[in-house]
């Protein structure tokens, strides 16, 4: 009997040492896993960081990649409407648009008849370039006269009257360059305008060919430029309303004192501002042209990068949930592990007993 109880506890010795081995195994194997997850769950953070900056960037570009192809299709709006405007004003150009019957009458018959274009050195709308911000008050300044035909002496005015006369075309007003007496201010006047909201003598705000400088000196040598009635009228005072004063809004302050001005709709300013308006959408379309020729280029570029940054992406991705599925499969090992640790455990404590 006492050998078989030696035999008993001998076996429990050994059979409590080969669990306690298999414990401590277990143990440095789950102390191995959870380090193993400690460094995996920490890749994992960065990894999401890496993927959330990822689809910023994705984002951030189809954006840029929506706005360009808008601003491409804009661009194409926008030159289908200047180059329509353009024409019309062209069209209307070439047809002599705005003119009085008799005045379009002359300028068609100057086209096909070069002894008879001789004669006439130009409509006074077509012979001035006026800058956009006064184009109102020079047109007010002019009136009637932007629609008068300059020629070089009384002569070839005569002459032109008379093809009016025989055709009974109408009339017009003719301002033949070796009649017209220049008009312009004193220097005492001119010291009068120095004063703020005063842009200056009319003549010189404009940009005109020297051969007619008696003819522009004669209709705007002695009107001035301002900004507001407020100015005319402390500037005619002064002046004792010694000559015309005009505002960027067409109101007029004449000598004598009389004053015009209030709301109105004009046709003529179209003479003055039609070659600018030509000229500055030409210009914008040129501009626009060059953006939407390129516009294609540049869509394929951010389509490529994005092409690029999404592949990216998907890699970035793919890699964070290979991550994630190693990390499940880590926990799972340290479940069955700390399962196999625990019973070890019991067991141990049991045979103890």
């Amino acid at each position: 009997e006492r050998d078989a109880n030696k035999t008993s506890l001998s076996e429990i010795e050994e059979r409590i040492k080969g669990l306690t081995e298999k414990f401590n195994e277990q143990i440095s194997f789950k102390n191995s896993i959870s380090e193993n997850l400690k460094s995996l769950n920490k890749q994992n953070e960065e990894q999401l960081s890496v993927v959330m900056k990822g689809k910023l960037e994705t984002t951030k570009l189809q954006d840029e990649l929506s706005t360009l192809e808008k601003e491409v299709q804009n661009c194409g709006t926008k030159i289908q409407v200047y180059e329509n405007r353009k024409r019309i004003l062209e069209e209307m150009q070439a047809e002599h648009e705005g003119y009085a019957g008799s005045v379009k009458k002359l300028l068609k018959e100057s086209e096909k008849n070069s002894a008879f274009r001789e004669k006439m050195v130009g409509v006074l709308a077509s012979l001035i370039s006026v800058p956009e911000k006064f184009e109102t008050a020079i047109e007010t300044a002019l009136g009637n006269a932007l629609q008068n035909i300059v020629t070089k002496n009384e002569n070839d005015a005569k002459s032109l009257i008379e093809f009016l006369k025989q055709g009974q075309f109408g009339r017009a007003t003719f301002l033949p360059i070796s009649s017209m007496k220049p008009r312009n201010l004193s220097q005492e006047e001119r010291n009068l305008l120095k004063v703020n909201g005063c842009f200056g003598v009319a003549k010189d705000l404009i940009s005109y060919g020297s051969e007619i400088e008696s003819v522009i000196s004669n209709l705007l040598g002695s009107t001035v430029i301002v900004d507001t009635l407020d100015t005319a009228i402390r500037i005619a005072q002064n002046s004792k309303f010694s000559f015309k004063i005009v505002t960027l809004d067409g109101d007029v302050i004449n000598p004598q004192g009389s004053m015009t001005g209030g709301s109105k709709k004009s046709e003529a300013v179209n003479l003055i501002s039609r070659d600018r308006e030509i000229k500055t959408l030409g210009e914008e379309i040129a501009k626009l042209k060059a953006l939407f020729d390129n516009g294609d280029e540049r869509i394929k570029a951010k389509k490529l990068e994005l092409q690029n940054a999404m592949k990216q992406f998907e890699f970035i991705s793919s890699k964070q949930k290979e991550l994630e599925v190693e990390i499940a499969k880590e926990n799972e090992k340290l479940v069955s592990v700390s399962q196999l640790v625990s019973d070890y455990e019991n067991e141990i404590q049991n045979l103890n007993n």
